[in-house]
C-alpha cells in the first residue's frame, strides 16, 4: 500500500532573503527505511538499505548528529564530507547519489559519530 510522505524546508539569511518549500513524495512510494547508526572513531560502517528489486529511490536523507568533515559517506566512488545534512527529494535528485543499496561511512575523527538515514522508493515498479 502506498505511503504518504511529506517534506518541507526553510532557509533564512539574517536580514536577507529566504527560501522555503513543501510537498509530497510521489504517491507510488511503498517502501521506506529509517535508521540510526553509530560510526566508531577511526572506523567504518556499511549500512544496507532498500536492497532487492524495486524502483529508483525517491527520497534520501542522511543527517549527522554533528556535522564534521572527518565523517564521510561514499557516493559514486568518492568520499564526501558529511559537513551538513544531505537531502535529496525526488527520483531525479536522488539519482545524483548513485546506487543506494549500501551506504558506506568512514569516521576519521577521535569520537564516535551518530548518523540518521531515511530513504523511500517504490518496491514494485
Amino acid at each position: 500500500m502506498p505511503e504518504s510522505l511529506k517534506w518541507n524546508f526553510s532557509i533564512q539569511t539574517s536580514g536577507g532573503p529566504s527560501l522555503s518549500g513543501s510537498g509530497d513524495v510521489s504517491s507510488d512510494v511503498d517502501t521506506y527505511l529509517k535508521s540510526s547508526v553509530t560510526v566508531p572513531a577511526s572506523g567504518n560502517v556499511d549500512v544496507q538499505l532498500l536492497t532487492g528489486a524495486g524502483g529508483p529511490v525517491k527520497l534520501l536523507v542522511i543527517k549527522p548528529a554533528k556535522a564534521d568533515t572527518k565523517l564521510t559517506y561514499e557516493a559514486n566512488g568518492k568520499d564526501v564530507p558529511l559537513d551538513g545534512p544531505l537531502v535529496l527529494i525526488g527520483a531525479g535528485a536522488a539519482s545524483l547519489y548513485g546506487d543506494v543499496g549500501t551506504i558506506k561511512f568512514k569516521n576519521g575523527g577521535s569520537a564516535d559519530e551518530s548518523v540518521s538515514i531515511f530513504a523511500a522508493r517504490d518496491s514494485t515498479p
